[in-house]
């Protein structure tokens, strides 16, 4: 008979381990790509700065691609065997690259790498390689571990991740505030990036060694209440397809979601200038797209998620919830008609700013709403000891939206 001191979560330390890992999962890569200054600042002409390299040209699409394609294959494959891997290599061992990857890159700050640019953009995309494989391990992990724990160990995961955004977007608006140079700016990002990694793999050990989580992991197992966290492995065979056919709506549903936001943001969404651009106002000028692009959204998502767990949707209307996914689709052709520039086919119908921030605040709110409800309510559907594994399904869709996005972003930026 189980021991109640087992199932319970002792100061709130598991839910709050769980909180800091969904931060972790996109914070510091997050701080990575809002470095933009600091990438053009390395990869400029030395002498003639004011005249845009081919370097500086395609590194963000090099960028995209070198970030994109191993984070999706490699949550797609994390999926497969999440169920054969203790949570100590899938999560404490890519924190641990992280943290390596970080502090490198911390590093070649202060390095003049000014007559060897090329050289540092491979080495940059290497370890955007490297970070990606491991955000991928770590994205999959921690959202099979929250699907293990009660419902709203996955709300505190979800949750996290939304925070993450707000916290780069945030730093991003004071960095342009208080003009901070290119290189002090990122050396500010990435070393946030470590203190957060760090205090991360604190918390993660610690939370290892509760009594807590060792019971909801041996439930996953199917092995007694007491085991030592590198036996914590399934000890049967999942059956992929059944956990799959369980899902399979929510998977649909959280495809959807990312395929349709990564669809235009950023790549549309960044393009939207002020039509008060002129007026010298900073909020109309170079502050317009950190804060009425990112902040704004990354803000309504985080409301989104936080309705999510006050009023969710019914368990019993998967199919709603996957039509109002699909119903997203609308706020693609809306932003496309916002003051989106470059364009040359598409006139522009909403010549306000105050219409592409409301079209941004409803976009992230149904972002952050159904992607909460999603992942909640996804693991449910399956058997108590295979939630792990449909949660790990469940992050893999997120990354396949991700990339089906990320393609479609480059069709409908052509389309302007």
């Amino acid at each position: 008979m189980e021991q109640p001191h087992l199932l319970k979560d002792r100061y709130n330390f598991v839910y709050m381990t769980t909180f800091i890992l969904g931060i972790t999962t996109l914070l510091p890569w997050n701080f990575f790509i809002i470095a933009t200054d600091y990438w053009m600042y390395k990869l400029r002409d030395v002498d003639h700065p004011d005249q845009k390299t081919s370097l500086q040209g395609v590194f963000s699409s090099c960028l995209a691609i070198s970030a994109k394609v191993p984070f999706v294959v490699f949550l797609l494959f994390h999926a497969i065997i999440s169920h054969r891997v203790s949570p100590l290599k899938r999560i404490g061992g890519p924190l641990l690259v992280c943290l390596i990857v970080f502090i490198v890159t911390t590093a070649l700050i202060e390095v003049d790498t000014d007559r060897h640019q090329r050289t540092f953009v491979i080495a940059t995309l290497c370890s955007v390689v490297v970070i990606n494989v491991a955000a991928a391990f770590l994205q999959g992990g921690t959202a099979g571990l929250a699907g293990c724990f009660p419902t709203n160990f996955m709300e505190a995961s979800v949750n996290g991740q939304a925070i993450g955004g707000v916290i780069a977007s945030l730093a991003q608006v004071f960095s342009l505030i208080g003009h901070s140079s290119p290189t002090n700016s990122a050396f500010g990002y990435f070393l946030s990036s470590i203190v957060i990694i760090l205090v991360t793999i604190i918390f993660f050990w610690i939370m290892l060694n509760t009594s807590f989580f060792k019971h909801y992991l041996s439930i996953q197992a199917g092995c007694g209440n007491y085991l030592k966290i590198n036996e914590i492995e399934e000890s049967r065979d999942v059956p992929l397809l059944k956990v799959f056919q369980d899902i399979m709506l929510y998977f649909i549903g959280i495809v959807l979601i990312f395929w349709v936001t990564l669809s235009v943001y950023p790549a549309v969404i960044v393009l939207v200038e002020s039509v008060s651009k002129q007026s010298g106002s900073s909020l109309t000028g170079r502050l317009f797209t950190p804060v009425a692009c990112f902040l704004v959204f990354n803000t309504a998502d985080v409301c989104g998620r936080l309705i999510a767990g006050w009023c969710a949707m019914p368990q019993s209307r998967p199919k709603m919830t996957v039509s109002l996914c699909a119903l997203r689709v609308i706020f693609i052709p809306l932003f496309m008609l916002c003051n989106a520039h470059p364009r040359t086919l598409l006139p522009v119908l909403f010549k306000t700013d105050v219409c592409y921030v409301i079209f941004n605040v409803i976009f992230g709110l149904s972002n952050g709403f159904l992607c909460s409800v999603l992942m909640t309510q996804g693991p449910q559907e399956t058997l108590q000891q295979f939630r792990q594994t449909a949660s790990a399904m469940l992050a893999a869709g997120l990354g396949l939206g991700l990339m089906l996005g990320s393609v479609s972003s480059y069709l409908f930026v052509k389309l302007l």
